[in-house]
């Protein structure tokens, strides 16, 4: 391939669900700074549920604000940006930190684009390159999600990402997600992989190879549940099939032991049912609250998962649907959830 790739660290952004929302400044800071020294060119950083989501009540270590001033380099090329949903990522704080990104990644649900129809344009006047995660994309059909894919473009996406969520496909399905969103939307196409099956390096390099020309890792795979793809293993692969990338080898693979050793121990294991999740293609989260419904019903997180299975894909999951199986095995959804803390 003659081509160049472009990676998008989400180390800080993605990994922040692994050390709790724990990153501080100084976190940031160190991150941006390897990432930078190591060539990669794009870097997401804030709250891993989104901008604005500390102020949403989901609280950080460090501050959206906190952590766009915190990566700020004078002379750096490396291009941060943000990720998040309206009505959570609210255009007007986003414009007050506009001068300092470079981007900023709008998430939506597969099955619904539309509420990014009037929030693209505004991003774009801001100045910011547009990029949009198309959440869930790969639990319905890849025509469904180029569906979509041309709907974003319609409404002024420059990048639209394939996101497999759970973790579920196989290399040679992303292909066909990749080529359909890409005819269907006529703009530049990217991949984001989970690793529930331990195949997020798989699909991106198919991704790659169908026609993807943005793709997300992270240092040392570090990302919600089972992560990403780890971003120096792939600049190695990437280099070994002679696809072009900026990413400096020596200094990524030194940029991973840093951070990964600064932060192992915040690090947890992956649960065993993420794999089962990718099984089932569904993504349901968070984690804990399945477990503890599971266990006030005397059952495994297995048998909640297959109850909950049943859903359309591409539903998120709310109290709602985990009611109907609390009812359905004969117990009272509102004493559970007072028990375990989700209502007061």
């Amino acid at each position: 391939m003659n081509k160049k790739i472009n990676v998008l660290d989400v180390t800080i952004r993605d990994g922040s669900y692994a050390v709790g929302f724990g990153y501080t400044k100084e976190d940031v800071r160190a991150i941006v700074r390897r990432l930078n020294s190591s060539g990669v060119e794009w870097a997401e950083i804030g709250h891993g549920l989104g901008f604005g989501s500390d102020k949403a009540g989901f609280p950080h270590k460090a501050t959206d604000i906190e952590q766009i001033r915190a990566a700020a380099l004078p002379s750096g090329r490396i291009k941060l940006g943000v990720i998040g949903s309206p009505p959570v990522l609210n255009t007007f704080d986003l414009s007050q930190v506009a001068r300092h990104l470079d981007f900023v990644r709008l998430a939506c649900n597969v099955i619904a684009p539309e509420p990014l129809a009037a929030a693209i344009p505004v991003c774009k006047k801001l100045g910011l390159k547009v990029f949009v995660q198309m959440m869930r994309a790969t639990s319905v059909s890849p025509k469904e999600a180029a569906s979509s894919a041309k709907k974003l473009s319609q409404y002024g996406a420059e990048v639209i990402y394939i996101v497999d969520t759970a973790g579920s496909v196989l290399p040679d399905e992303v292909g066909e997600y990749i080529r359909r969103a890409k005819d269907a939307s006529r703009v530049t196409v990217g991949f984001h992989g989970h690793n529930n099956l331990g195949l997020a390096l798989a699909n991106t390099i198919a991704g790659i190879r169908a026609g993807a020309n943005f793709v997300d890792a992270s240092l040392k795979g570090i990302g919600r549940a089972s992560g990403n793809v780890p971003i120096e293993i792939l600049a190695i692969v990437l280099q070994k099939l002679k696809i072009k990338s900026s990413i400096n080898i020596k200094k990524i693979l030194s940029a991973a032991e840093e951070t990964h050793l600064k932060l192992y121990q915040y690090l947890p294991k992956p649960p065993a049912s993420d794999a089962y999740f990718a099984f089932k293609n569904r993504d349901f989260f968070p984690h804990y609250i399945l477990e503890a419904v599971a266990k006030e019903l005397g059952l495994g997180i297995y048998d909640i998962i297959d109850d909950l299975a049943s859903l359309p894909p591409g539903r998120e999951l709310n109290l709602d649907d985990l009611g109907d199986v609390i009812a359905k095995h004969k117990r009272n959804e509102n004493k559970i959830y007072k028990k375990i803390g989700l209502i007061p």
